[in-house]
C-alpha cells in the first residue's frame, strides 16, 4: 500500500552543528556594525534562476539541481557521503535513490508542482544578496491531494545576477545561521533571516459524525492506525493494513511485510511528518463517506480523510481516499489506500459487481469519479 505523498527535494540534507570552514569572511574579524542595504527585489535573473532549480528538483534531474545549490550545502553533501570522490560519483547516487523511490512516479501521478512565493526578508551587502523566499509543492490527482508550504535561502554573490539556493528549515533556523556564518559576515546571515514568521494555519475540516457503533469504530480505528505510522510505530501499524494486500504484494510484487513497514517509516522520515519532528503537530480528519457497500457479513466503506499538520511557522496538508473493510459487521476494520490496485486487491474476495459499486460515487474533492 502507497501513501501518495512526496514534498520533499530528495537529497536535501539536514543541517546538524556544521563546521565547515570554507570561510568567505574568516581573513578577517566580523564587524558587528557592518552596513547593509535591505533592498530585496524579485529579478528576472532571481525569477530564472529559481524556477529552474525547482524544476530540476521536481524532475529529479539531480545534475541541474546541483548545478543551483549552493556551495555551503553542497559541501554538507560530500561530508555526509564521503565515499563518493567525484560530482559523477554523487550525482549517480541521489538519481539512483530518487528513482529507486519512485519519486519521479509519483510527482507524475500526483501532477505534481512548485511554484515560486514571496520573498519573507534578506539583506544586501556589496555584492552579495542573501534571501528568504517560499515556495509550494501542490498536486492532486483523482484520489488525493498535497500542499505543502517549503522554504529556501537563495544567495547571490555576484550581485544578483546568478543565483544558488538551499532548502530551509525554519525551526532548525539557528543551524543554518551557523552553517552559513562560515561563508558570510553573521550579522548579515542573522539579517537575512531574522523575521519572524507566523502564518496561518491551515483551515481544519471536520470530521463526519458517525450514524451507527461500527462507523464509530472505523474512525476511532482509523485514527489510531495513522497516529501508529506518524509515531513511527510501524510494527503495531501494519495491524491495521487490510491482510490480502500482504498476499497480493507478495504474489504480484515480490513485497514482504517487512518492506511495506520499512516503507511506511521512509514515508514520514524523508518528510519529516512525525509529531516529534520540527514542531509540527499532525493530525486525521475522516471527513465523508464516499460509499458504502454489503456483503454477506463484510461491509466496506469509501471514505475521504486528510492529514494535516501545522507548526508555528509551517503547514501542510494532503487529502487521500481509502477503503474500510470490516468482516465482524463493524467491531474491528482494516484499512487499504484507493489507488490503481484496489481492483485487484479487492477482486480475491468480493464480487466485481460489489467492488463497482463501492468504486462509483462522488467526491466533492476531486469530482466525479468513474
Amino acid at each position: 500500500m502507497k501513501i501518495v505523498i512526496l514534498y520533499c527535494i530528495f537529497f536535501a540534507v539536514a543541517c546538524s552543528s556544521p563546521k565547515t570552514k570554507n570561510s568567505k569572511n574568516n581573513s578577517s574579524p566580523e564587524k558587528d556594525s557592518i552596513e547593509m542595504r535591505s533592498v530585496i527585489t524579485y529579478d528576472e535573473n532571481l525569477k530564472r534562476d529559481f524556477n529552474e532549480y525547482l524544476k530540476s528538483a521536481l524532475n529529479g534531474d539531480v545534475s541541474s539541481t546541483f548545478k543551483y545549490t549552493h556551495l555551503s550545502s553542497m559541501d554538507l553533501i560530500r561530508k555526509k557521503y564521503p565515499q563518493y570522490k567525484t560530482m559523477e560519483e554523487l550525482i549517480n547516487f541521489f538519481t539512483n535513490e530518487f528513482n529507486k523511490a519512485g519519486i519521479s512516479e509519483m510527482n507524475k501521478t500526483l501532477k505534481m508542482k512548485f511554484i515560486p512565493g514571496e520573498i519573507l526578508d534578506g539583506t544586501v551587502f556589496d555584492k552579495t544578496k542573501i534571501y528568504w523566499l517560499e515556495y509550494l509543492k501542490s498536486g492532486q490527482n483523482e484520489t488525493d491531494k498535497v500542499n505543502f508550504q517549503s522554504n529556501v535561502i537563495a544567495i547571490s554573490d555576484d550581485n544578483g545576477i546568478n543565483w544558488k539556493f538551499i532548502e530551509f528549515d525554519i525551526p532548525n533556523k539557528d543551524k543554518f545561521i551557523e552553517l552559513l556564518s562560515s561563508y558570510y559576515p553573521k550579522s548579515m546571515v542573522i539579517k537575512a533571516l531574522d523575521k519572524e514568521i507566523s502564518k496561518k494555519k491551515i483551515k481544519m475540516p471536520q470530521n463526519i459524525i458517525p450514524n451507527n457503533e461500527a462507523e464509530t469504530n472505523l474512525l476511532k480505528q482509523f485514527n489510531e492506525y495513522y497516529n501508529l505510522i506518524i509515531a513511527k510505530e510501524q510494527d503495531k501499524a501494519t495491524e491495521y493494513i487490510y491482510p490480502e494486500v500482504f498476499k497480493y504484494l507478495d504474489v504480484n510484487k515480490e513485497t514482504s511485510k517487512e518492506l511495506l513497514k520499512n516503507e511506511l517509516t521512509a514515508i514520514f522520515d524523508e518528510n519529516s511528518l512525525s509529531n516529534s519532528d520540527n514542531g509540527f503537530k499532525s493530525i486525521i480528519i475522516t471527513d465523508s463517506f464516499l460509499s458504502k457497500v454489503t456483503y454477506q457479513n463484510n461491509r466496506l466503506y469509501m471514505f475521504h480523510f486528510y492529514l494535516i499538520g501545522n507548526s508555528e511557522t509551517d503547514s501542510y496538508s494532503f487529502g487521500g481516499e481509502c477503503v474500510a473493510i470490516t468482516e465482524d459487521n463493524g467491531l474491528n476494520w482494516k484499512f487499504v489506500a484507493n489507488n490503481d490496485e484496489i481492483r485487484s486487491i479487492l477482486k480475491r474476495k468480493f464480487p466485481s459487481s460489489k467492488i463497482e459499486e463501492l468504486l462509483k460515487y462522488e467526491n466533492e474533492n476531486f469530482g466525479v469519479k468513474l
